[in-house]
């Protein structure tokens, strides 16, 4: 969804754009507000850009997790170094640890390998990506077994509400996640996680590229993506998060609102889903049940920095209704 202690801060990249516009209006007059965001909602329609070229055909996952002839040769290093998996598995991570964080990578889809390589520096999907490839290839130069999984990430055991990818391994012994951006790395605890298998991992690199659309006002291409990845992993909630975005942004407050309870119902411990309903209710005009979603936010998420300005909001609201 960065760095002091390289904390989970690719979760804003898929959920701070429509709350970072209500902030900027939140002080405003209650009549100028409601013109501030109309007209911003203007604004995003008429920066719509053409779409990109694609490939109409899903991209294989084994594609994405290629290895490179680099990956081989370190995993081969690895498989002769190692004295176990635990030892394998930190020895990986030194790997990891090779490359720069960057909060979000200046291509659409997210980083294989070998573009990592060639770039040097790659968020929380593409450190996953080159961590599962590079695994997998010690599993073949070992007796070594990791089984890894990619991990969907909402909730930490800190209570972060994230937008986060990591590794699930399960070596015979145990279950454990690996997550190369935590201070931990080895034994990470979360709260509200997802593990996917390879066609929920392209829903989530389809929409992946798709925020990164939608981030930079193209629309169009962030609807097609989001849809593709909602036809390989209807239940993800990244996609459906962010296509109910897309349709905010083009003012259909009908499907954003229904991709929103979807997502609700889907993850109703994820911060991002009470933060994405009340955001379409406050783009209808709807104070009541914005009010009561924003109580709904408080009770799981009561530190949210957002539950302050949208009560503000909703208390201008009500004062400007009792001086009529």
């Amino acid at each position: 969804m960065g760095g002091a202690s390289k904390k989970i801060t690719a979760a804003v990249c898929a959920g701070t754009a429509a709350v970072f516009l209500a902030t900027s209006v939140a002080n405003l007059k209650f009549e100028k507000l409601l013109k501030t965001e109309s007209f911003i909602t203007a604004v995003c329609k008429d920066k719509l850009m053409s779409p990109v070229r694609q490939k109409e055909k899903t991209i294989p996952f084994n594609q994405i997790v290629e290895p490179t002839s680099e990956i081989k040769k370190k995993a081969n290093e690895i498989a002769k170094t190692a004295k176990d998996e635990n030892e394998a598995i930190k020895l990986s991570l030194k790997v990891i640890d090779s490359f720069s964080f960057m909060p979000r990578s200046e291509t659409a889809f997210p980083q294989t390998p070998s573009e990592l390589e060639k770039s040097k520096k790659g968020d929380c999907n593409e450190f996953a990506i080159y961590l599962y490839s590079l695994l997998k290839e010690v599993e073949n130069f070992s007796n070594f077994k990791f089984n890894p999984k990619f991990v969907e990430v909402y909730v930490t055991k800190e209570r972060e509400h994230v937008n986060h990818m990591a590794l699930q391994i399960d070596t015979g012994k145990g279950k454990i996640f690996v997550d190369p951006l935590s201070k931990k790395k080895i034994g990470v605890e979360y709260l509200v996680y997802r593990v996917l298998d390879e066609k929920q991992f392209i829903a989530s690199y389809y929409a992946d590229a798709a925020t990164y659309h939608w981030m930079n006002g193209k629309l169009k291409e962030a609807e097609k993506n989001f849809k593709i990845a909602i036809k390989n992993d209807p239940s993800s909630p990244t996609a459906i998060y962010g296509l109910s975005k897309v349709y905010s942004y083009t003012e259909n407050n009908e499907l954003a609102l229904k991709y929103a309870q979807q997502l609700l119902r889907l993850q109703p411990n994820w911060s991002h889903a009470h933060l994405r309903i009340i955001q379409v209710y406050y783009d209808e005009g709807n104070y009541n049940e914005m009010k009561k979603a924003v109580k709904k936010l408080e009770e799981i998420d009561p530190n949210n920095k957002f539950i302050k300005m949208y009560n503000g909001i909703i208390e201008r609201y009500e004062l400007f209704n009792s001086t009529k």
